[in-house]
């Protein structure tokens, strides 16, 4: 019966056994050897190696979504923004700023000025391929922003584009139109360049830190809740 209650013992993982196995064998030593015994010695181990693989199931979750979250980036276009100011001269006024966008804004968004930028400049290539041209434009539209700073004292000219070079040209030629437009409008409150379009060195998206720790998360908790649901079923 003794000799079971050791090969039971090796049943505990080694790193267990070599921390504490001297004590146990001394305990042991001390009872009187019997089937309760050895079955209370099987059990403990058998709940040990089922902790021990929790925590190793957990993990390969976390690596999985680490993984996954990677494979998300790579194949998720990154979408950068570039972005321009222009101020009124003589003073904010908020009202004549607003009715000069309503007079221009048509003009530099019509369908014709966007087709012609996106054909010189060569935007949407694949989208091109496979969509007519109204919907591209349209896509151009969506990923064009006018805003009026606070105050009325000027506009915020933006542009989102999956490349650098371009998203900075496509606002350069959406302030180059806005000043024309304005000029040709004959309005008193004109407006000038007070800072030229960025080039963004950074994607607005995908924001790689915040995916790879919601991909780690989310791998860490999936893990655990299958781990733990296996546990209860084994145990």
């Amino acid at each position: 019966m003794r000799r079971l209650l050791n090969c039971a013992m090796r049943l505990y993982p080694r790193e267990w056994r070599e921390r504490y196995g001297e004590e146990m064998e001394a305990l042991l030593e001390q009872l009187e050897p019997s089937l309760a015994t050895g079955w209370d010695l099987v059990l403990g181990a058998l709940k040990m190696r089922l902790r021990k693989q929790s925590v190793q199931i957990t993990l390969a979750f976390g690596l999985l979504g680490t993984v996954l979250a990677g494979g998300l980036l790579w194949w998720v276009p990154p979408r950068y923004i570039s972005e321009a100011t222009l101020i009124q001269q003589g003073g904010a006024d908020q009202a004549a700023l607003t009715n000069l966008l309503a007079s221009v804004m048509p003009k530099v968004l019509s369908r014709r000025a966007l087709s012609k930028t996106i054909q010189e400049l060569d935007l949407y290539g694949e989208q091109r391929k496979v969509e007519p041209m109204e919907d591209v434009v349209e896509t151009m539209r969506h990923a064009i922003s006018v805003s009026q700073m606070t105050g009325g004292a000027g506009l915020i000219v933006r542009f989102v584009y999956p490349q650098q070079q371009r998203a900075q040209a496509v606002v350069d030629d959406l302030v180059r139109r806005l000043l024309e437009e304005n000029l040709q409008s004959g309005r008193a409150q004109t407006l000038e360049l007070l800072d030229p379009p960025t080039y963004p060195h950074n994607p607005i998206f995908p924001n790689w830190r915040a995916m790879f720790a919601t991909g780690v998360a989310a791998g860490l908790v999936v893990g655990a809740v299958i781990a733990r649901w296996r546990a209860l079923r084994l145990g």
